[in-house]
């Protein structure tokens, strides 16, 4: 999919210059700075776990998976080093797209941006299944333009969601699981592969509905005409203001059970550690 008119700079002219079009999939780069510092903090971070708690870090490599802990990682990174600031504050304009580089070099950037540059993190770990999506965040009834980061735990058996615009790091045990009629996808992307969710084979692979399309069809055809042209998009767009306070204690998790989270952890009950992780992700309990 092409990318048309997400890098045009304003000069103080009053003229404009586009930087030019892009392939969508070249927003996520394994190879630049900001990939290589993510994979230099979750390897040195995992690297001191074993150095500090062998045994434990292993038993949440059997439990979680490896590559949950190196995504968790590379999530926390972002989610505490990257400051949200929306496009129109930084540059005067509705919507510009920054590569993963600019983001880890500036330190700020809005929903689009960190979630390239943890995709752009996450095309370093063997064997992760993950996508990169640009759709929306659809919240009583309204659509909002975002994007965010869906994961697929292996040893779980579930999508989660990697929410980019968070400002504390979130336990290796608390997920948010994928809800596609909350966090509706558009497109859904890697480095190496692009799915629509117009096409019903792209659909299938993540377990979408026929029905689940009708819902959102035309919601998917405005964001990829968005996309495609630089047509305005007649919705807001998600700040991060919009979404931590309106979760539902019921969408977030502790992973993978209540059991093995008690035998691991061994030091509080369940209910102080949800609740302590309800409220990292702004959460209101009743």
């Amino acid at each position: 999919m092409i990318v048309r008119n997400k890098r045009v700079i304003y000069l103080p002219d009053g003229s404009k210059k586009d930087l030019g079009n892009m392939l969508l999939t070249e927003f996520l780069d394994p190879e630049s700075y900001g990939s290589m510092r993510l994979w230099n903090y979750a390897s040195s971070k995992l690297g001191y776990m074993f150095q500090t708690d062998p045994n434990g870090t292993m038993e949440k490599i059997r439990i979680l998976g490896y590559e949950h802990l190196m995504a968790y990682l590379m999530w926390n990174y972002v989610n505490v080093t990257i400051r949200y600031v929306g496009d129109t504050e930084s540059f005067r304009r509705a919507d510009w797209w920054q590569l993963p580089s600019e983001t880890e070099e500036w330190g700020t950037g809005d929903c689009e941006d960190s979630s390239f540059l943890l995709s752009s993190g996450l095309e370093r770990i063997p064997n992760i299944s993950y996508y990169c999506i640009i759709g929306y965040f659809l919240d009583q009834g309204t659509y909002y333009g975002h994007a965010f980061v869906i994961f697929h735990n292996q040893e779980l058996e579930k999508w989660l969601v990697l929410e980019t615009t968070l400002d504390n790091e979130i336990s290796f045990f608390v997920g948010i699981p994928w809800d596609p009629d909350r966090y509706v996808p558009a497109v859904a992307f890697t480095r190496k592969e692009f799915l629509s969710m117009i096409i019903k084979s792209h659909r299938d692979k993540l377990g979408l509905s026929d029905e689940w399309y009708n819902r959102h069809c035309r919601a998917i055809r405005d964001m990829i005409d968005y996309i495609l042209t630089g047509m305005k998009l007649d919705v807001k767009w998600m700040h991060k203001s919009r979404r931590p306070v309106r979760l539902n204690a019921d969408e977030v998790e502790v992973l993978p059970d209540r059991i093995k989270v008690l035998e691991l952890l061994g030091m509080k009950g369940l209910t102080d550690l949800l609740n302590e992780e309800y409220r990292k992700l702004g959460i209101r309990l009743p």
